[in-house]
């Protein structure tokens, strides 16, 4: 039995609203993020979800807080690897921007790798 507190419906359609800036941050195409804004419109006119649309969001939903605590990390590990101020900014600007539904650059990626695994 799963006694883990569900979210309430409110919280749901919060983060259902944010669904096409999450779709676009994962580097998901522009018509995936489209259908993802009908269906939101759809349902607040009251249609229900579809069970795949339900499950596709939160697998993106995982997807996008995994790669946002990633991000956390990343920032977290530069602090105790003594980077500069300018290169901690630069993390938080990539974090800022994903946020607001700009994937993360390869070339940042690379660089997250490379602090991370400095830090093992």
């Amino acid at each position: 039995m799963d006694l883990t507190p569900q979210p309430s419906f409110d919280d749901v359609k919060s983060q259902l609203e944010r669904w096409p800036a999450i779709a676009q941050a994962l580097g998901k195409s522009e018509a995936y993020a489209q259908r993802a804004t009908l269906l939101i419109e759809s349902a607040n006119e009251g249609e229900i979800v579809s069970a795949e649309a339900a499950a596709a969001f939160q697998q993106d939903l995982n997807l996008y807080t995994t790669q946002l605590n990633t991000l956390r990390d990343w920032y977290r590990t530069a602090m105790r690897l003594g980077k500069s101020p300018e290169y901690l900014q630069h993390i938080q600007s990539v974090g800022e921007s994903f946020k607001q539904g700009t994937p993360v650059s390869p070339k940042a990626i690379e660089a997250m790798k490379i602090d991370l695994a400095s830090s093992g």
